[in-house]
């Protein structure tokens, strides 16, 4: 059960690439146009993301896993998402 769950949470890690395009192709042209505070806003929102992706994914990969505390990260990440 915890090898299929650590699959799912890669499968779930794929989110990066729309993050890395958007990052990439959207934001710069906001920047262009001096739109600067929506793409800070942005920023700091897909890093939070990622930050809970990570703690996910690091208590997943434990050899000990705590199910309630990886279940309330879980939540606070999927909220976010």
């Amino acid at each position: 059960m915890i090898e299929e769950l650590q699959q799912l949470i890669v499968q779930l890690g794929k989110f990066h690439k729309h993050y890395h395009r958007k990052e990439k192709l959207f934001l710069p042209i906001l920047e262009d146009y001096s739109h600067y505070a929506p793409t800070r806003i942005m920023w700091r929102g897909d890093d939070r993301i990622r930050a809970l992706y990570q703690a996910v994914k690091g208590q997943i990969d434990q050899q000990d896993i705590n199910i309630a505390h990886t279940r309330k990260t879980y939540d606070t990440f999927e909220r976010k998402f």
